[in-house]
């Protein structure tokens, strides 16, 4: 987390700020993280390979399996 944002290809990095697809150079990492703590999920895993890196992201599961369970219990009231 301490490195700096480097653009790898610049033509698209330009694209995209001209289309307003781009807030700050090196803010996505950042806003990655605010995302995951503002849902209450867990901190996401950044792995670094050679010229590339990872990123491994979780999601809270209960409200699908919630949201699932009303489902079925609906279908179940249309069937009778």
């Amino acid at each position: 987390m301490n490195g700096h944002s480097k653009i790898r290809n610049k033509g698209i990095g330009n694209i995209f700020s001209q289309m307003g697809l781009v807030e700050a150079w090196g803010s996505g990492i950042k806003r990655i993280l605010n995302a995951a703590e503002e849902y209450g999920l867990p901190k996401p895993r950044f792995q670094e390979f050679d010229n590339m890196f990872r990123v491994e992201l979780f999601r809270n599961l209960f409200p699908m399996m919630k949201e699932n369970r009303d489902i079925g219990e609906a279908s179940e009231k249309y069937r009778e």
